[in-house]
């Protein structure tokens, strides 16, 4: 608690000229949706809200915060999968599959190896397994990426009908937004913050095919489209791939027909997007780098024991209130 109050006067200190649509309490805050909030969304809470972030167990209900349970575990295909923000970053996800991303794996795939990109280019199912399996939520929307938009859409642009890999929460009453806040709710009770960050390089969902193009001739691995062997005068990885799922020997032809197939790819993502969805700089971050502590199962660890205060009621006055309130209505 202490952690809390310190970090929240802090940064309550730094962005005072950004407050002005401060003072709302939890049950207020959470009736609103992420695009009605500002950045960070925690910032419009009323200082004296903070501590009952963590006061789940003692706003009257023992229940009603237990909504989230963490057994989702396994694979989703890309096509029951919605993306919970309007807004993924170009230069992460094109960097990566358009790149070659030279000598880097990234959450345990080589996305600069040609013979890779053509497996799961070639198998509809193909299975994209991270190490790290992305966070999801199954909510009153459908199932909803929280956690892993970039790893999504770079697992898209190679496959769009493919699955992937996912841990997350079945919360079958809870809309989409309502679990995205609760998230936040659940970030500040383990960090003590509740930051967010922002897209790099522009909207991957606004790509273009010059975008696209840019990337790969920028590539930092190219491969001879033949032999896939590294080849400083072949072409990004992501084409030589291409060329050889559909039989293309040349390389202008190959590379122009590549970038249409990873525009189709960034339209089916496009299509994903559930309605309302906020922009990236209002979503949470699970992530240590940018919340210190706040990793998913941390996040997940919080959320589970019921201390969290997502759901009404929010005090045992407000309990108390409600129960007045219901037997007014029933006689």
């Amino acid at each position: 608690m202490k952690l809390i109050m310190e970090n929240w006067n802090k940064f309550v200190n730094v962005n005072e000229a950004s407050t002005k649509g401060g003072g709302l309490n939890l049950d207020q805050w959470m009736d609103k949706t992420l695009p009605g909030l500002p950045s960070p969304p925690i910032q419009a809470l009323d200082p004296a809200e903070i501590p009952n972030i963590v006061k789940g167990l003692d706003d009257g209900s023992e229940d009603d915060d237990r909504q989230m349970s963490l057994d989702v575990d396994g694979d989703i295909p890309f096509d029951k999968l919605f993306a919970s923000q309007n807004e993924v970053g170009m230069a992460q996800s094109l960097r990566n599959t358009m790149s070659g991303v030279n000598g880097l794996e990234w959450d345990a795939i080589d996305w600069g190896d040609p013979i890779y990109i053509a497996n799961a280019m070639k198998k509809p199912g193909f299975t994209f397994k991270f190490k790290s399996p992305i966070v999801v939520a199954v909510t009153s929307d459908g199932a909803v990426i929280l956690d892993g938009h970039h790893r999504w859409s770079q697992a898209m642009m190679l496959q769009p009908n493919g699955q992937i890999n996912v841990v997350g929460f079945n919360a079958p009453n809870m809309s989409a937004d309502d679990v995205l806040q609760a998230l936040h709710l659940g970030i500040y009770a383990v960090s003590g913050q509740a930051d967010v960050k922002a897209a790099k390089g522009g909207n991957l969902f606004n790509a273009t095919a010059a975008d696209i193009e840019g990337y790969m001739n920028a590539s930092e691995r190219k491969v001879n489209p033949e032999s896939f062997k590294i080849d400083p005068n072949g072409v990004a990885p992501y084409v030589a791939a291409y060329m050889k799922v559909k039989g293309i020997s040349d390389p202008t032809q190959g590379q122009d027909a590549a970038v249409q197939y990873a525009l189709k790819a960034v339209k089916a993502g496009r299509g994903r997007i559930i309605a309302g969805a906020p922009k990236r700089t209002t979503m949470p971050q699970t992530d240590p780098e940018v919340n210190p502590g706040a990793t998913p199962k941390a996040v997940a660890d919080a959320l589970k024991t019921g201390k969290v205060d997502y759901a009404s009621p929010h005090t045992p006055e407000v309990t108390e209130s409600r129960r007045r309130k219901h037997k007014r209505a029933k006689k």
